[in-house]
């Protein structure tokens, strides 16, 4: 065989078949130029050696790390209004992102001179992310789509001449949201963001100077409808998680 075809079968069958065979048999079959051709067949068995190829081992599961960001918006902090959000990225390539965030406050000056700051309002936020860099995901370029609902009663700079204060029982904002974010640090971004939607409601006016037996008087119920910039944050982001942790060598397991 090996002489057959100049060798070239014998290299098809060493290359492509034997390989793979424990044992095989061949038959060829020849005959003589007589007048009475006499067809003789010849069997033969052929015997290949068990070739043995490592295992391969098992196959390598990369771990994927775990993320999540805490963030404080330093433009509510400067409106006097503490405020925290959450965030956790998800996808393939951490492409996506979700956000939850809240603010509240309290503040009061005194009963004589009632300078409200109330709010307490939560929301949610769907991130996509255009770009991600390795082992700090949330950063570059962002759009993503939020609502937010809460309640308010607001009575600020207040003088002489204006004692009208603004409260709302609930009111609810929605939209959509570009933003961008650059590492400050190894653990440390910086966010900046705008929002683009609408804010409604209905809200209350009341008149300070006719407070008598600590109740404000109404003095009249509006519905508010407003579309345009309904958010800006210029926040500050922790990142942590076991993507920011991990070590080298501990990458993957098996």
């Amino acid at each position: 065989m090996k002489r057959m075809n100049n060798g070239v079968t014998y290299q098809y069958l060493d290359k492509h078949m034997l390989p793979y065979l424990r044992g095989g048999s061949a038959c060829l079959i020849y005959y003589k130029k007589e007048k009475a051709p006499e067809i003789i067949t010849h069997y033969d068995t052929v015997f290949v050696e068990r070739i043995i190829y490592d295992c391969p081992e098992e196959p390598v599961r990369v771990r994927k790390p775990f993320y999540i960001v805490v963030k404080n918006n330093l433009l509510f902090d400067l409106a006097l209004l503490p405020n925290l959000a959450i965030e956790i990225p998800f996808g393939k390539n951490y492409k996506w992102s979700a956000e939850v965030e809240g603010h509240w406050s309290w503040w009061n000056t005194g009963a004589d001179d009632y300078h409200y700051h109330r709010i307490q309002m939560a929301g949610v936020e769907l991130r996509h992310w255009f770009a991600n860099k390795t082992g700090n995901p949330l950063n570059g370029w962002y759009a993503g789509i939020y609502g937010y609902g809460g309640t308010y009663d607001l009575r600020l700079f207040t003088n002489d001449n204006d004692d009208k204060g603004y409260l709302s029982d609930w009111s609810y904002s929605a939209g959509l949201s570009i933003g961008y974010a650059m590492p400050i640090a190894k653990r440390w971004n910086l966010e900046f963001g705008l929002g683009i939607g609408y804010f409604g409601g209905k809200y209350k006016k009341y008149d300070v100077s006719d407070c008598k037996d600590n109740t404000f008087p109404w003095l009249s119920t509006h519905n508010r409808n407003y579309v345009g910039l309904t958010k800006a944050k210029v926040s500050l982001v922790w990142l942590i998680g076991s993507g920011t942790n991990r070590k080298k060598g501990k990458e993957v397991e098996r």
